[in-house]
């Protein structure tokens, strides 16, 4: 017997991970995409990082919760993960965050594998680097992921429809009616995992308070051609920059993203807009990755992934944790914030949690 009906507003990972979450309690569980696939928006323009924790050297928490992530990644979805030969984590001589003291100490706090190791001097211009450090981390091979995920909605009979975009509530005998262009949709418990538009989505159901404040990043992802079979390398920890094999298509393609120069538009405020013209920073970014890269003269340019993510107003230090938020002004409304792709499927669960705690499963 059903337990009610859910709606999930958002068809990234963290809304798939959502239904699935409650389809598995027993509940009628339909997801509202306004794009015409599911994994459209931010979730396919990173770097495809399976974040093992090391991404996150000054928050132990967020290290931790990434860490649990892949765990479950790991364990149920193990095809979905590549993992290259050589990964590293390097630590620049100069403006980094952390020291090479630093890194090891955290990753002994962890307990995640690492050691002290140069790649070949042809990938890494050693005179701009502290320290280096092999290390295990897998990246995600987002298409099989795709697939496999699409699989699962229709055996837990998740009903998934694209092309609706939420435009208001409405209360019907005291129960929520959610408006689309498309259609009505009657729900127990409304479930906002849009990410960057949460607080949008918030503002059209009618929510007045509880609004997380943010800073607004636009950001660009290269996908560039590499010479030959590269290591994985992430400069860290501040300003810096890292590549990574784009697992979906093949060795030679790989990911490049900056901490600086990849933010290319910044908003601050509750509610996000996208910018109405993108400008790419692919030189700037080009130009940054060469300090470090010996090979960067090889490197070609193909496009650019453009995502967006929202930096809470009172992130402290790296913190970037996930946040579920409630309402008492709309009961059974959950709205999930800053989650992180590695981390989707444990924030179902814990979402559940809170769900059964209130009172509402």
């Amino acid at each position: 017997m059903s337990k009610g009906k859910a709606i999930v507003i958002g068809a990234g990972i963290h809304g798939i991970a959502a239904a699935f979450s409650l389809a598995d309690e027993g509940m009628e569980v339909t997801v509202l995409e306004r794009n015409g696939d599911l994994l459209q928006g931010t979730s396919r323009a990173t770097q495809g990082r399976a974040h093992a924790g090391y991404h996150y050297p000054r928050s132990l928490e967020t290290a931790r919760e990434c860490q649990e992530g892949l765990e479950h990644f790991k364990f149920y979805y193990y095809e979905c993960l590549f993992y290259p030969e050589e990964v590293y984590y390097a630590v620049a001589k100069e403006g980094s965050k952390i020291t090479p003291e630093d890194f090891a100490a955290f990753c002994d706090s962890l307990k995640i594998q690492y050691q002290p190791k140069w790649p070949s001097p042809r990938f890494l211009h050693r005179e701009n680097i502290a320290e280096s450090f092999l290390c295990e981390e897998p990246v995600i091979c987002l298409q099989p992921l795709k697939e496999r995920l699409l699989r699962q909605l229709e055996q837990k009979k998740v009903v998934l429809h694209f092309g609706e975009a939420i435009t208001g509530v409405e209360q019907v005998n005291g129960q929520p009616l959610l408006l689309t262009p498309v259609g009505k949709y009657v729900a127990d418990l409304i479930i906002n995992a849009t990410y960057t538009e949460a607080n949008n989505i918030l503002k059209l159901l009618g929510v007045e308070a509880g609004y997380p404040e943010y800073t607004f990043h636009t950001t660009e992802v290269l996908r560039v051609k590499v010479p030959g079979k590269i290591p994985a390398i992430t400069v860290m920890d501040g300003a810096f920059v890292s590549i990574l094999p784009d697992a979906d298509y093949g060795l030679k393609i790989h990911r490049i993203y900056h901490a600086e120069h990849s933010i290319i538009h910044k908003t601050k405020g509750l509610f996000y807009s996208h910018p109405s013209i993108l400008l790419s920073n692919a030189n700037l970014i080009m130009e940054g990755f060469a300090k470090f890269f010996p090979f960067a003269g090889r490197v070609k340019y193909l496009n650019s992934c453009f995502g967006s993510r929202p930096i809470p107003w009172e992130a402290v230090g790296d913190s970037r944790q996930t946040r579920i938020f409630s309402f008492p002004s709309f009961q059974g409304l959950y709205s999930i914030h800053e989650g992180k792709f590695i981390s989707a499927f444990t924030t179902a669960s814990w979402m559940i949690e809170t769900i059964k705690r209130d009172g509402l499963l």
